[in-house]
């Protein structure tokens, strides 16, 4: 009875004690590395706190479409989508460090499933799912990026429920109206999750033409498009009534501004685009910012998957070059490169998240002709060579088993110098915190000479369940009174006596 049982429900068991076992493995010391938290990280996570409370963030707007997070001259407003789906999360748990993190590593490992379930669909076989869900889930850039609590979390969550969308819509002669609901919502989420997703999710839609092969088709795409334009009506309306608040931010970080003279646009275009596509950045050295790779640990995307995504190119420039799904799909690899050619940072691993995302699904079409005994000639299906099928197959296990070699390695340099980057997410703020709230003296003042760091105070205050309201924030170089208490992101004055310097914070008290 029971051997009959498992044998009925052995795939439900698999998934059922498999996937706690292989997310723990995932999550393998979440708690010290990375180390500390970052500034952007601590925002997004007490903003997330305080609507789950009241339902306004610090600004004070309720519901807001974007947050507001920092004050005075440090004003950045940023998507909204991972604030609220850490809201939800803090709404049921007290939060904290490791649940937060917990969260965004659990998008980001969902995306990687999801992939191989995109994986075994077109392929039809379980195997190649698999392959493309270890491949994503392996891949430094996707792990890396798993572990900061920042806008890019959710993105290839979403990324991969929109492919998944487009997938089944193409494998259907009509679109239904249910179908473009689903491409449009993903589409969506994507614009209100990251600013790199408002560059690539318009242009993804427009893609979409691409699967235009008869009128039914160019009606359920024309219908998809207009959905996803009505979503973004109260972006833009945002946008309007804060000033361009979103296009400054893009004109921060972008070296296309409107004063800039169009040979000089296109000549850092181009010297941005090998940059970005130089294949040592991507298999050897990785981002140069050890807040987004461990130094050391070799590049952000794997040399074997890279090898599968390449053979997969190729297989779709001879075998599938009809195919529109393919051809989007090369589409959105390109589309996806924009949001780090056009910004200034060279190969910044969250702006270009998209990329590994559709170069995993780039890997299928590669695996399947090292895996597939079929072909075609002929027109006709034909058993592959004898001879010829073993050393496909052979070279994919070798590739497979490069691939875990260079996985493995760069599991364990992470492990071992990730817990080393404290100075990049601000870990030594919370010792200073420590110190202040011991002092037992009230309030504390917080003054920031570089950086909002003073969010850093509000967020610890809520994971200990301290009252906030110990804590003053001085704005606009306001200064502190005489004999207050206060932590600084810069150098007290001469005459204040300093308690506890942990560089660049520091605790001291004003004469």
């Amino acid at each position: 009875m029971l051997r009959a049982f498992v044998r009925a429900h052995r795939v439900s068991l698999c998934l059922a004690f498999g996937l706690p076992l292989l997310f723990g493995l995932y999550t393998a010391g979440l708690a010290h590395n990375p180390p500390g938290f970052f500034i952007d990280e601590s925002a997004i996570s007490y903003n997330a706190y305080l609507i789950a409370q009241t339902g306004a963030g610090e600004s004070g707007e309720r519901w807001p479409l974007m947050f507001q997070h920092f004050t005075g001259h440090h004003v950045q407003y940023v998507s909204a989508t991972h604030t609220y789906l850490l809201a939800i999360v803090f709404s049921i748990f007290r939060p904290s460090i490791l649940l937060a993190r917990l969260v965004a590593a659990a998008a980001v490992f969902s995306a990687a499933l999801l992939l191989g379930a995109l994986g075994r669909r077109i392929s039809g076989k379980t195997a190649v799912g698999a392959i493309v869900a270890f491949i994503a889930l392996a891949t430094p850039w996707l792990f890396e990026a798993s572990r900061l609590v920042v806008e890019t979390f959710p993105f290839p969550l979403f990324l991969v429920l929109f492919l998944l969308s487009v997938y089944t819509a193409h494998a259907r002669r009509a679109w239904r109206l249910l179908d473009s609901c689903k491409i449009a919502v993903s589409l969506s989420f994507l614009s209100y999750t990251y600013s790199s997703g408002r560059l690539i999710a318009p242009l993804l839609c427009l893609g979409l033409l691409l699967f235009v092969t008869n009128r039914r088709r160019f009606v359920g795409v024309i219908t998809t498009m207009a959905l996803y334009a009505v979503s973004l009506v109260p972006l833009f309306l945002f946008n309007h009534h804060h000033s361009g608040a979103l296009t400054n931010r893009f004109y921060q970080v972008s070296y296309l501004k409107p004063s800039s003279p169009f040979g000089e646009i296109l000549i850092t275009f181009l010297h941005r685009c090998l940059e970005d596509l130089d294949p040592w950045r991507w298999l050897v050295v990785g981002d140069a910012n050890p807040r987004h790779h461990v130094p050391g640990s070799l590049g952000s995307f794997l040399i074997g998957a890279m090898v599968l995504s390449l053979l997969g190119t190729v297989m779709v420039l001879i075998r599938h070059r009809r195919d529109r799904w393919w051809l989007f799909v090369l589409f959105g690899l390109a589309v996806s490169m924009l949001p780090g050619i056009i910004t200034v940072d060279p190969f910044h691993t969250l702006r270009l998240v998209a990329v590994p995302v559709f170069l995993c699904v780039l890997a299928i079409p590669g695996i399947l002709w090292l895996w597939e005994d079929r072909g075609k000639q002929n027109g006709e299906t034909v058993r592959t060579k004898p001879d010829y099928l073993p050393r496909r197959r052979i070279a994919l296990a070798v590739i497979l088993s490069l691939t875990v070699i260079q996985a493995v390695y760069f599991q364990w340099v992470f492990h071992r110098d990730g817990p080393e980057r404290a100075g990049y997410f601000d870990a030594a703020y919370k010792e200073v915190f420590d110190a202040a709230m011991a002092s037992g003296r009230r309030p504390i003042y917080l003054v920031d000479a570089s950086g909002p760091a003073y969010i850093h105070a509000l967020w610890y205050a809520t994971v200990e369940g301290k009252s906030t309201a110990h804590f003053i924030h001085l704005e606009n170089q306001t200064l502190p009174p005489s004999g207050a208490m206060v932590i600084g992101s810069g150098q007290p004055c001469s005459s204040c006596t300093v308690i506890l310097a942990r560089e660049p914070f520091v605790l001291y008290t004003v004469p």
